[in-house]
């Protein structure tokens, strides 16, 4: 496992964390997955992240899913 990068998981804020800290270590991070987050209140960390990363939102959180797609577009 010495070899393995970090992979970050947040769920609600934590997903914001999440990707915050993604951005600041690009090279040590593998992947991330936020659950239910709001990566909207990662701001302008969001294009800097370059880890994979996984965005999972209830089918029916229709304001979370909106913010989960804006935030998509930004880290592309």
């Amino acid at each position: 496992t010495r070899n393995l990068r970090i992979g970050y998981f947040g769920s609600s804020t934590g997903g914001a964390a999440a990707l915050v800290a993604a951005a600041e270590l690009p090279q040590q991070v593998g992947a991330v997955v936020s659950r239910g987050g709001r990566p909207d209140l990662a701001g302008a960390a969001l294009p800097k992240v370059q880890a994979p990363t996984l965005l999972i939102v209830g089918g029916e959180d229709d304001i979370v899913i909106e913010l989960n797609e804006q935030a998509r577009d930004q880290m592309r």
